[in-house]
């Protein structure tokens, strides 16, 4: 046993620290990013979300991790982050969640998390956002999105009853009447991937 446990170590050792390197490389980098000054919107745009001409690399490295990579996310799209073990996928969308939770009050954002391997996100079990516990199950992960694709048709037939284009639109009429508000939804899950290949029926809530 004692033996496993020391051949598990060093075959997760070298991963951790291609990890915690990166990592603290992104912390000791000065921000370069500054915000700007907006005195007008003058877009017709709703709900997009667009990169443009993004490049990364390592420092001192030679060649680009990712080059002029652009595309938009449009509302109601869903993104996939593909990447290696180690290459930061994680990290990334931890930092989504926390940034979108120091931004919304549970009225306004509910989030449903979807965590195989029990490890990435468990942490967030007990905040007010969550719709419910974290699902680590397969049987658990298709009922919660069968649920979830029920709620999205519910809305869509709520919005059009009372003629709103969509929840923005209903929520400021709420807020102005004292109405309850509607939350968006965002749905996280982990080992998206792995799991569709093991069950592909867990995706035909999501296609």
């Amino acid at each position: 046993a004692s033996f496993l446990m020391l051949a598990m170590i060093f075959m997760i050792l070298p991963r951790a620290q291609v990890s915690a390197k990166r990592i603290n490389e992104i912390l000791d980098e000065d921000e370069i990013i500054k915000d700007g000054i907006l005195d007008e919107i003058k877009s017709n745009v709703v709900g997009t979300v667009e990169f443009k001409n993004v490049s990364f690399k390592y420092p001192e490295a030679d060649e680009y991790v990712l080059k002029d990579i652009s595309f938009k996310v449009n509302k109601g799209e869903t993104i996939a982050f593909i990447g290696s073990t180690g290459s930061g996928k994680s990290v990334y969308v931890n930092s989504l969640i926390i940034t979108l939770l120091l931004r919304n009050s549970p009225d306004d954002l509910k989030l449903l998390i979807i965590d195989p391997k029990e490890v990435e996100f468990s942490r967030y079990n007990g905040i007010p956002h969550l719709l419910g516990p974290t699902v680590t199950s397969t049987v658990k992960a298709k009922a919660a999105l069968e649920k979830l694709t029920q709620e999205m048709e519910n809305r869509n037939a709520f919005l059009n009853i009372y003629d709103h284009q969509d929840i923005k639109d209903y929520n400021e009429e709420a807020e102005m009447k004292g109405l309850p508000k509607i939350p968006s939804i965002i749905c996280i899950i982990d080992e998206y991937a792995d799991w569709v290949e093991n069950d592909k029926s867990i995706s035909s809530p999501i296609t």
